[in-house]
């Protein structure tokens, strides 16, 4: 009897480690979860198969162990279902109360947006600026003061990732829409654009394989560092 009560004790104690443990790794993984920071990546581009689209691909994989990542079709979810944008910003057509209300919640919840796309006329396709203008607007991203316009977004960070036929260099020289971007599109909301990779000459580099298998590493590195 003395020795079963003995090994009854043992187990209940090994039980009770056992809990303890379970208990730590819960509140572990929860504490995690909670401060786990939260990527959103945007593609801006009408074809599935273009390299935006595999790019985003590649950074969701690289990504999705380190961070909350989501993914985003600007041209076929509805986070980019949007027809124009009206001077009055508390009367835009296209943004009922619920998706409205959808997209400021996704925009709070998230610290950065990694956008990929294609440069077209030395700027990111009009259907990431309609989704810009019609998401960040006065009162939720920013408000006019006395003093001044007061920024609502501090913290947040965007980052482009975009591709070109032409050098790249002209992008990163000139004061093109892209460049300039950080002071013209996200100072009123007190954004960040923290980097800009510009990934050029693709015309020629689809012409050999081993071309555009550098590529994908270099843009695994890049996405690696986000």
């Amino acid at each position: 009897i003395l020795i079963q009560c003995h090994r009854n004790k043992k187990r209940q104690k090994i039980r009770l480690f056992e809990l303890l443990y379970q208990g730590i790794l819960t509140f572990l993984n929860l504490s995690l979860l909670v401060s786990m920071k939260k990527i959103l990546l945007l593609t801006v581009h009408p074809d599935e198969n273009s390299l935006s689209h595999q790019f985003a691909n590649i950074a969701l994989d690289e990504l999705k162990n380190k961070y909350d990542v989501e993914q985003i079709n600007l041209y076929q979810d509805k986070e980019g279902d949007f027809w124009y944008l009206t001077f009055w910003s508390d009367k835009i057509p296209t943004n009922d109360p619920e998706l409205r209300a959808w997209r400021e919640k996704k925009v709070k919840e998230t610290d950065k947006f990694v956008v990929f796309f294609p440069i077209w006329f030395n700027d990111a396709p009009s259907k990431f600026k309609s989704w810009y203008e019609n998401v960040f607007t006065a009162k939720f991203a920013y408000r006019y003061t006395k003093k001044g316009p007061e920024p609502l977004l501090k913290g947040k960070k965007f980052e482009f990732i975009a591709t070109c036929d032409g050098p790249g260099f002209l992008y990163r020289r000139l004061p093109t829409p892209i460049r300039v971007s950080r002071w013209i599109r996200f100072y009123l909301p007190g954004i960040k654009l923290e980097k800009v990779t510009i990934f050029d000459h693709i015309r020629k580099r689809r012409k050999q394989k081993k071309l555009m298998d550098n590529l994908f590493d270099q843009v695994r590195r890049v996405v690696g560092k986000i």
